[in-house]
């Protein structure tokens, strides 16, 4: 969906940032809890767009109870201090690749 936005708007020639490497089962949870959190946040985004601007991506409903099924996943598996401290690290790795992509777009603009 992201794609087909992006090449809608002409921007499909993007250089994609190098993926994260996760080492642990709350360092995945860590960054999924990011990306989740921004698919709610995408619904907010989408608002503020223009009429008619390609929105698949912002647009895309979550399943149901998702959300709190990730929170009671996160509950169960990051527990230990060293859990917590994998998956934060994650989180703001995530974080820190949404800002350099936000970055880069206005650097070209």
């Amino acid at each position: 969906m992201l794609r087909d936005d992006l090449a809608e708007t002409g921007a499909e020639d993007f250089v994609p940032l190098p993926a994260p490497h996760f080492t642990s089962v709350p360092a995945v949870l860590g960054a999924v809890y990011v990306v989740e959190g921004s698919r709610l946040g995408g619904a907010v985004l989408k608002r503020s767009l223009p009429r008619g601007a390609p929105a698949r991506f912002l647009g895309a409903a979550p399943s149901p109870g998702s959300w709190r099924k990730l929170l009671a996943i996160l509950e169960e598996r990051v527990c230990e201090p060293e859990h917590v401290s994998n998956a934060i690290a994650s989180a703001r790795s995530v974080f820190r690749l949404f800002e350099l992509a936000g970055l880069d777009v206005l650097r070209q603009e």
